[in-house]
């Protein structure tokens, strides 16, 4: 295998109808200041996806932001029946819906228009009950 290099002093435009890359291995993007994608759909697939935001730079300085901004409906779905979805955090956790309500519902039914809660839920606040037997629809 030989190896082929490309360097440019100041830009590189490459443009054409359209453009694949593919490697046997590995393909590494590094941008020292930012990634833009400009597109009208954007999609993915991959068996694992793993992101790290905020991580500790050569400065020390460390904390850093995703922010997902969505006009219309975002939708987290595993349909794993085995699965499960997990929120974690070393810090708060905040719900803030700008209609009046938060639903929990208990069973995952993709026939229905709707998702029907069978289980009752039991919200504990530092081991004290402040809820139970919510009303699910």
């Amino acid at each position: 295998g030989e190896t082929t290099k490309v360097i440019s002093g100041t830009d590189m435009i490459l443009t054409a109808n359209n453009i694949e890359e593919k490697a046997n291995e590995n393909i590494a993007i590094e941008a020292t200041k930012s990634i833009y994608v400009d597109t009208k759909e954007y999609r993915e697939r991959s068996v694992s996806h793993r992101t790290e935001e905020g991580t500790m730079e050569d400065s020390g300085s460390g904390g850093g932001l995703n922010y997902m901004n969505v006009n219309g409906n975002f939708v987290i779905n595993n349909t794993d029946p085995e699965g499960s979805i997990t929120l974690m955090s070393a810090g708060y956790v905040n719900i803030v819906a700008g209609k009046e309500r938060v639903d929990i519902t208990g069973e995952y039914n993709r026939t229905r228009d709707v998702l029907v809660g069978k289980e009752d839920i039991t919200i504990k606040l530092d081991q004290t009950v402040i809820a139970k037997k919510i009303y699910l629809n």
